[in-house]
């Protein structure tokens, strides 16, 4: 079999949570997926009540009557998703289930639905053990009884076809099979042309070969746009609808599908205009509608879409939606912004990359994590100037001094270790280290002449480090008596106080005396991840939020009392970044929805949006006197963006 990589791993035991995750909306106005949620989870109540009769009633139902949610999507594929367990089983728990699918089977002898539930279950139980790793880390007893369950789900399904009529879901689930035991092209390409005979419209058909024809899989690059190209002649009467599901489907695996494959903008949006023209009343097609007319840059269509959306019967549930947000956000830009130039770091199949501009801003200093390169990038062209190995490989963060004499990187996730170079040569001027557990933030004092660094070992221990850059000395400037590691440090602009993170709250310490200035403080919403001190001090305002998908926010704390409260602007997701212009008057917050927005920071107001569309943001900078920004995003583009305010 072809070598199976982590990535489904993770996909098959968190596609349910991606296909079910919800908006919270009202009942009475269920669209989308939190309509489906609701839907699979009715089907769960009734297994655990061992309702077979209902159960058998609903799956016959569906079948013959082909019934859809609002926006078009099979109940049917929502029935069994609901029948799939939640959580990981074995033991007395797996065998309280099987039993119950057995009882269920027994009673109806002839159910179509209870082989794809049970081959369902054995293929779910098969990546269970297999693990999330990557292939080469999985071990021959997970090995063995992943070959076995695929294996069980298999035989069930050709069994139950060997009795008489199967469901159009039996041919999904045998995708799912013939996708882990890697069957050769041409089986797999019978496969779907009988399933397609059988029940044309079942869309999961699609978006299960399209996987199958994944690089990471089965296919070349390229392979799965060519199909989608042809798809649509299996749906004639649908126009380009399943161009669109299915590249709508995919885009979950990139960071922009415009950018990154060969789907093509024009068509995708007609076949949006066909599936409006088939369901007009769903909120949630035109809400993704719009979504994707952003990603393209399509602000006509944008434009157009907000407009009906705000005269539509559910647009007040949902005003707190962070992606409307971003796009009327982007479409209302009070300021101009365009794309000076780009460059993309090494990948690593992580999402975290940081950057450093040197104070004169002659160039930028950026790394992948978990790498042991620093790429120094000139500011003015974005083209790459020097690469230099860093000794302590596995890279977190780095930093210049405010003097620009020194550039300080910290390493190492098991032995922290922190390197300061000179800029002039890189040569080695001190270094902070080794200690247990990861290095994973520093800072200069605004002086210059000292260092602090921050990491620990995840859920035991903290660790936090001073380096006196003059003397080479380190010390412990404080006692970090924490039972978790700290991940970020900054320091306050006249470097007389330091804060870091405690467990999703903020602790702050004397730079001078490492006493606590006030005791941890808690923001309002979520987890905090960044933060910046405005001009006189007397403001420090973080960003954060909650992960992965529940929004993000900003906190004012008074750095007198340390007390917070929010600052309320438009709904975003959650936020990693934040930077203030030189002039005090903007903040320049990225977050999770790709975007970065610029605020007023006294009344929340978003001024503009830059939107590189490419994902998550993870750190953002002023540049040129606040004429520019620089920023880094989760597909490890590095990019510099002009900034002006709109004639």
């Amino acid at each position: 079999m072809i070598q199976l990589e982590a990535w489904f791993g993770r996909f098959f035991t968190l596609f349910m949570a991606l296909v079910l995750a919800a908006t919270c909306v009202e009942e009475v106005y269920a669209d989308g997926a939190a309509n489906r949620v609701k839907f699979s989870k009715s089907c769960q109540d009734l297994l655990v009540a061992s309702e077979f009769s209902k159960l058998e009633e609903m799956g016959q139902s569906l079948r013959t009557k082909k019934e859809r949610f609002s926006e078009g999507l099979w109940k049917l594929r929502m029935y069994y998703q609901g029948l799939i367990p939640e959580t990981s089983l074995s033991g007395k728990k797996l065998e309280a289930y099987e039993a119950k699918i057995s009882a269920w089977e027994k009673a109806y002898p002839d159910s179509l639905a209870v082989p794809v539930v049970r081959a369902n279950l054995y293929i779910y139980l098969a990546w269970d053990a297999r693990g999330s790793g990557y292939s080469d880390t999985v071990g021959a007893s997970g090995w063995k009884v992943f070959k076995e369950r695929v294996q069980q789900a298999r035989d069930v399904l050709e069994l139950s076809k060997k009795k008489g009529g199967v469901c159009p879901e039996w041919y999904n689930a045998m995708m799912s099979a013939a996708l882990g035991q890697g069957w050769s092209r041409a089986d797999y390409e019978r496969l779907f042309d009988e399933a397609v005979v059988a029940e044309p419209t079942y869309y999961d058909y699609y978006f299960s070969k399209a996987l199958f024809l994944l690089p990471r899989w089965y296919g070349e690059p390229g392979e799965w746009e060519v199909f989608a190209e042809k798809a649509p002649t299996y749906l004639p009467s649908e126009g380009m609808v399943i161009y669109t599901r299915l590249a709508w489907a995919q885009a979950r695996l990139y960071g922009n599908i415009f950018e990154e494959t060969k789907v093509d903008w024009p068509k995708m949006r007609q076949g949006f205009r066909d599936l409006l023209r088939q369901y007009p009343d769903s909120f949630w097609n035109m809400k993704n509608f719009a979504g994707f007319a952003f990603q393209a840059g399509d602000r006509e269509t944008a434009q157009e879409l907000v407009a009906v959306m705000e005269k539509h019967p559910q647009r007040k549930l949902w005003e707190n939606d962070p992606k409307l947000a971003q796009i009327k956000a982007w479409l209302g830009n009070r300021m101009q912004t365009e794309e000076k130039w780009s460059w993309q770091l090494p990948k690593n199949g992580k999402i975290n990359y940081h950057f450093a501009v040197a104070p004169d801003e002659s160039v930028i200093a950026a790394i992948t994590e978990g790498q042991s390169t620093v790429h120094i990038i000139s500011k003015s062209t974005g083209k790459l100037l020097v690469e230099h190995e860093v000794g302590t490989g596995d890279l977190t963060s780095l930093a210049y001094s405010p003097d620009g004499h020194f550039l300080a990187i910290a390493g190492g996730k098991k032995k922290g270790c922190v390197i300061v170079l000179n800029t002039a040569d890189f040569k080695e001027r001190g270094r902070i280290g080794e200690w247990e557990g990861g290095a994973y933030d520093l800072i200069f004092s605004p002086d210059s002449t000292k260092l602090y660094a921050v990491g620990g070992v995840e859920g035991k221990k903290a660790e936090a480090w001073e380096l006196d850059v003059a003397t080479g000395k380190v010390r412990k400037p404080w006692d970090a008596n924490h039972n978790h590691h700290l991940f970020f440090i900054l320091i306050s602009r006249d470097g007389k106080s330091l804060v870091v993170n405690c467990n999703g709250n903020i602790q702050v310490i004397s730079a001078e005396t490492g006493e606590d200035l006030h005791k941890t403080r808690k923001p309002l919403r979520g987890h905090i991840q960044d933060g910046v001190f405005l001009s006189d001090n007397s403001t420090f305002i973080s960003t954060g939020g909650y992960w992965p998908d529940r929004g993000g926010y900003l906190d004012t704390w008074n750095t007198g009392s340390w007390e917070s409260t929010l600052l309320k602007t438009e709904p975003m997701g959650p936020s990693r970044c934040v930077d203030l212009s030189p002039d005090g008057k903007l903040l320049a917050v990225g977050s999770d929805d790709g975007g970065v927005r610029l605020i007023d920071p006294q009344t929340g107001n978003v001024q503009s949006m830059i939107s590189p569309r490419q994902g998550r943001i993870m750190e953002v900078r002023w540049l040129s006197q606040g004429k520019q920004l620089c920023l880094v995003n989760e597909a490890g583009v590095v990019s510099l963006w002009n900034v002006q305010k709109s004639p």
